[in-house]
């Protein structure tokens, strides 16, 4: 073969007998190795040009699988595929526990880690493995962003609409600015906060409490109520006061 000047790569000469698995290369200073049978070819090394006439002048593939029909003229491809068959994975990824069998595809896969990765929803952590799979989860993420929620009661919606019917809905203390979304909650509120009882408490003027665990008494139902809340573990007289609300939210039985 001609030696190239400056800027041209210089090759090396290949022996003519490549029916001999021993292939004889004449070396000289060179940048890439020339294919023989080839002017488009060119190898880095002698291993990436035998490789090169096997496959593609021979049609022969020396690595060939005892397990199945694959066969490669790469060691390292093939070392990949026999490790699929003893399900060996010995890469491992560093952000998350996927493995692979090639360290190549590895780094494919980590790629999906990196923060502007294309696949990764916009919505979640979900990472896609291809488009049409993140357009599918980008439609059930979608559905499931759009659950609205109650800030007060923590009730779930299905739509905004609903939501703002609730929130129309709700009750403001007059003592305060507490809201809430029930009156039986907002009862609660007076009584707890602002001492106000509950029309349906019977009036008992002179009736004094006594409480069963403790040595407190009071005359005050709010205060009693308010005290049973702590104490509720107790038989209380229901003649003197009543204890539904607190029965209806299952403090006492």
């Amino acid at each position: 073969m001609e030696e190239k000047t400056n800027d041209a790569p210089i090759f090396i000469e290949v022996t003519e007998n490549l029916n001999d698995d021993n292939m004889e290369f004449t070396t000289v200073p060179a940048k890439r190795i020339q294919c023989p049978e080839c002017t488009r070819y060119t190898a880095v090394n002698e291993e990436q040009l035998i490789r090169h006439i096997r496959k593609i002048h021979r049609g022969e593939n020396p690595f060939q699988c005892s397990m199945c029909d694959y066969s490669t003229p790469n060691k390292v491809i093939f070392e990949e595929h026999v490790r699929i068959h003893q399900g060996i994975k010995p890469f491992k990824c560093s952000f998350c526990p996927h493995t692979n069998v090639s360290k190549k595809n590895l780094k494919k896969h980590e790629l999906i880690h990196r923060p502007d990765n294309p696949l990764k929803c916009p919505d979640c952590n979900y990472i896609a493995k291809h488009r049409r799979g993140l357009a599918c989860h980008k439609k059930k993420c979608t559905t499931v962003k759009n659950v609205a929620k109650c800030g007060t009661c923590d009730k779930i919606f299905d739509d905004k609409e609903a939501l703002n019917l609730h929130k129309k809905s709700q009750k403001k203390c007059d003592e305060c600015n507490h809201k809430t979304c029930t009156k039986t909650l907002l009862t609660v509120h007076k009584i707890m906060e602002h001492g106000k009882p509950d029309k349906r408490l019977k009036k008992a003027k002179n009736d004094t409490f006594k409480c069963g665990i403790c040595d407190w008494s009071s005359n005050s139902k709010p205060r009693i109520l308010l005290h049973l809340i702590h104490h509720p573990n107790q038989t209380v007289n229901e003649n003197v006061i009543d204890i539904s609300i607190l029965r209806n939210h299952g403090i006492m039985t």
